[in-house]
């Protein structure tokens, strides 16, 4: 199975309801049927997406915008997996969506270096990263920006969660 990265988008309202109540986090992400249609799942790409945009590989180790797309937010709740859920509001998800909206796949796709990418141990660690690989990490890239900045256009918050 391993350990995968998904998103949820949350209205503010809902937000604050999960802030003044964590103890609902998992019955609202795991029981809310509404919550599966605003949903997205970039599987395993998440380490890999965040080395790509920091050039760091140890995980929380970046200070950026841009590395606050797969591990920013405030924690929320109890350990779901890798950890808690975390969450961002409205006014931080835009200003990711910014800073996503400046970076290129392409941009992304003339750094990738799989042999820098198996230096740095990123996830997932049962083979080694090979150039066919950079498709799967710039597709999820390429979703994440858009998920993003659908969010952001409906000024709503996101869920994140590791697990």
């Amino acid at each position: 199975m391993g350990m995968i990265a998904s998103y949820h988008r949350i209205s503010t309202e809902q937000l604050e309801h999960l802030i003044a109540q964590p103890e609902a986090v998992e019955i609202f992400l795991y029981e809310t049927e509404e919550v599966s249609e605003r949903e997205l799942d970039i599987d395993k790409a998440w380490h890999g997406i965040y080395f790509l945009l920091t050039g760091e590989g140890e995980l929380g180790a970046a200070d950026s915008l841009a590395g606050d797309a797969i591990l920013g937010g405030k924690p929320l709740g109890e350990d779901l997996g890798m950890g808690p859920c975390r969450y961002l509001s409205a006014a931080g998800v835009k200003e990711i969506a910014d800073t996503l909206k400046s970076i290129s796949a392409s941009s992304l796709s003339a750094q990738f270096d799989a042999s820098a990418f198996n230096e740095a141990e990123i996830y997932p660690m049962y083979s080694e990263w090979t150039e066919a690989d950079k498709d799967y990490l710039l597709d999820n890239y390429e979703e994440l920006v858009r998920y993003f900045a659908e969010a952001a256009r409906h000024e709503e918050g996101l869920l994140l969660l590791i697990q």
